[in-house]
């Protein structure tokens, strides 16, 4: 039998965690990625309170189990507000841990017309994120765009993403794009993290030419990255 009444105090602390963890990914995965470029999501959060955090998740499903479970053997009696709160828990879980794409592919457009619309098709290129890739380009997003590391095709080649460049060769991708260290994509296939992929098969066949930076003008680039980041984090802190 389901009773009415005000949700129990163990409802109330296990609610907590789940929902402010919610929010925090919420914010993260829109307005802080939308203002700053795509972001280490949670990464700050978990290298802080990430040793209260995660203790503080199991109590919370540890309440729903035990909530739900101990009236089977006693009362056979559920309050419908402890229930409500146990469904708020797994839905806030739910939302904190949905996949960075999922946000990106949602606010594709939003992203496509901000200034780091760039930053984001490279980076969802190089984490194999093809929905997310596929939406920000159907939203206008340049795919021969150049950001740190290059065009999205030497994100997706520098991890031997094999689906995202078959997507982004099938969509007109320069297959011979130079990036700012001298690289074409296929350099970036055959030093990148995967060489054993077949990226570098895969962009061969599709007319890719080996180009390769020097260590020289590799060198400059990342000073100058560098640089740019250290005058960018101290503009930010004189605000």
């Amino acid at each position: 039998m389901i009773v009415r009444g005000k949700p129990s105090i163990g409802c109330c602390l296990a609610l907590v965690t789940p929902v402010l963890l919610a929010a925090d990914m919420v914010w993260e995965n829109t307005a802080l990625s939308w203002a700053s470029g795509p972001q280490m999501i949670g990464f700050s959060l978990l290298h802080t309170v990430g040793i209260i955090l995660f203790p503080a998740i199991l109590a919370s499903l540890a309440w729903i189990v035990v909530s739900v479970s101990l009236p089977l053997f006693k009362t056979r009696t559920w309050r419908l507000s402890n229930l409500l709160g146990a469904l708020a828990i797994v839905v806030s879980l739910g939302i904190a841990f949905l996949p960075y794409g999922f946000w990106v592919s949602t606010f594709a457009g939003r992203i496509a017309k901000g200034p780091h619309a760039t930053e984001f098709l490279v980076d969802m290129a190089a984490s194999g994120q093809t929905s997310a890739v596929l939406a920000l380009l159907d939203q206008g997003v340049d795919i021969n765009s150049q950001g740190r590391s290059g065009t999205a095709l030497h994100g997706a080649a520098v991890r031997g993403e094999l689906d995202v460049i078959r997507l982004l060769i099938a969509r007109g991708a320069d297959v011979n794009a130079i990036n700012a260290y001298g690289d074409s994509p296929l350099a970036s296939a055959i030093h990148g993290w995967r060489p054993a992929s077949g990226a570098k098969e895969l962009l061969e066949r599709n007319g890719a030419k080996l180009v390769r930076g020097s260590e020289e003008q590799r060198n400059r680039v990342i000073g100058e990255q560098m640089e740019n980041d250290a005058k960018s984090r101290e503009a930010k802190n004189g605000r």
